[in-house]
């Protein structure tokens, strides 16, 4: 779905990613995984066009969105596509104190596409696939600040699910989320992966293992490894990765 080549990012000097090459499965769910300040979060936001909004920071290298056959890196690819086609969830939930409705609307009257049926319709899919649907459709004007913790993740996914992105990039969506939204928000991605190419950082290596199908390890701005992920956490093939995963580093 998405082929990463030679992927590069400096923040002025800092080369903070070098020369990285991956390619994401269609479907599935890949995870990146590594210590902080590695890259991984760089990587999302490299993907999402999001480095274009600063002038320090310098992006280099391609990535193909094979279903387009687009580089979605190409300053000539308009970034408002590439977030409606790639979408972002970020670590900590950030609705917008708008309300429910407005929140999941919000890309769909960025595009300016869609009849009011049509947006309708797609809101209410998306927080189907959200698993929302049932929790918030008799308050739909209320807003969305007042969510839980959970819920607002979940509102924050729907937003980027209306706009039936390819691919979802999500950045320790868990991280700040009790063990029981965790749960809830774990079993979502792994039901939104059977149609949706999903992207996931995440320090937690149990949770990599519960639901990632692949698994690239990043360590100081490289990939190190990367493989099944079974296969590379019962047979890690660097000693780096090894001692990662035994908590000897970190």
């Amino acid at each position: 779905m998405l082929s990463i080549k030679n992927l590069s990012v400096h923040y002025g000097s800092a080369h903070a990613l070098k020369d990285v090459s991956l390619d994401v499965e269609d479907r599935g769910i890949t995870a990146l995984m590594g210590p902080s300040g590695c890259g991984k979060s760089t990587l999302l936001r490299a993907l999402n066009r999001m480095h274009a909004l600063y002038d320090n920071i310098r992006v280099s290298g391609e990535a193909l969105l094979s279903s387009h056959n687009v580089d979605v890196l190409d300053p000539k690819v308009p970034p408002e596509w590439v977030r409606s086609t790639i979408g972002m969830v970020f670590q900590k939930p950030n609705p917008f104190p708008k309300s429910i409705l407005e929140n999941v609307a919000f890309g769909l009257n960025v595009q300016g596409l869609l009849s009011k049926s049509e947006k309708v319709s797609r809101i209410e899919e998306a927080l189907k696939l959200a698993g929302l649907w049932n929790e918030v459709k008799d308050r739909l004007d209320a807003n969305a600040l007042g969510l839980s913790g959970g819920q607002q993740q979940r509102l924050c996914i729907a937003r980027a699910l209306a706009s039936k992105p390819q691919v979802l990039l999500m950045d320790e969506p868990t991280s700040a989320l009790d063990p029981i939204s965790t749960q809830v928000i774990e079993g979502l991605i792994s039901d939104l992966s059977k149609d949706t190419s999903i992207v996931l950082v995440t320090h937690n290596m149990q949770q990599a293992q519960r639901i990632s199908n692949n698994v690239a390890f990043l360590y100081l701005g490289e990939i190190l490894e990367r493989g099944k992920t079974k296969e590379l956490f019962s047979t890690p093939q660097h000693q780096i990765t090894q001692n990662y995963i035994n908590g000897i580093m970190g």
